[in-house]
């Protein structure tokens, strides 16, 4: 359901080395592009993660977020997570 708002962020946190896997399947659901960064979770020692960023119009998100739970099959046990943020201004951006 869209809505005013133009853009959302997709946030998906996967494993160390698995985001290539989410934005594969982010770009094959439309997405331009992304953003990951290395990161270190809290759960067990050097416990590594790969947190991945992309910016979408509102209308794309679903289908998107939909893409990556399958893509990096983050409905299965401990492989990540993916949510989505409101974002309410953007600047920068010509189009996505």
């Amino acid at each position: 359901m869209a809505d005013d708002r133009g853009f959302d962020m997709l946030v998906a946190v996967v494993g160390d080395g698995e985001a290539e896997l989410v934005m594969q399947a982010a770009k094959e659901a439309g997405a331009s592009g992304g953003t990951i960064i290395s990161a270190r979770g809290t759960g067990s020692p050097n416990s590594k993660k790969d947190i991945v960023l992309i910016l979408t119009s509102n209308a794309k998100r679903q289908g998107i977020l939909q893409a990556i739970s399958f893509g990096a099959d983050l409905n299965s046990d401990g492989r990540g997570i993916a949510f989505s943020v409101p974002v309410d201004d953007v600047v920068g951006i010509i189009s996505i």
